[in-house]
This record gives C-alpha cells, sequence and structure tokens, in this order.
C-alpha cells in the first residue's frame, strides 16, 4: 500500500481585508498571474522576517510586558 507524502501542510485562518486592499490584491495577482493565496503567503513571511531580524518583535513584547 503506498501512501502520497505531502511536502508541507497548511493550516487556514480567516483574514479580512477592506475593499480597497482586496481590489489592490485581486489586480496585482490578475497582472503577475502570482494566485492571491501565495502573494498573501509570501507578504507574511516577508513581515515575519522584517519582525526577527530587525528585532522589533522583541523589542515590541519587552515593551508590552512592562
Amino acid at each position: 500500500m503506498t501512501s502520497k507524502i505531502r511536502p508541507e501542510s497548511y493550516r487556514q485562518f480567516p483574514i479580512r481585508l477592506n475593499e480597497n486592499t482586496m481590489t489592490e490584491l485581486d489586480n496585482l495577482a490578475i497582472q503577475t498571474r502570482i494566485p492571491k493565496t501565495q502573494l498573501a503567503r509570501d507578504a507574511i513571511l516577508t513581515m515575519m522576517t522584517k519582525l526577527k531580524t530587525t528585532g522589533a518583535a522583541d523589542h515590541m513584547n519587552e515593551v508590552l510586558s512592562a
């Protein structure tokens, strides 16, 4: 018996975007032919990396826990 091995498993969460942001995302996805899911995922990963590498995440945690 063979089983399918998924290289990555994904989890979902709802995200609400205002009308202007959604329109921009729609237009960018059409213009670049990159799916909206991929654009959103890449944007989130980029922001997470910036927060970690700049130390902003640690600083925010310190400020909020004081």
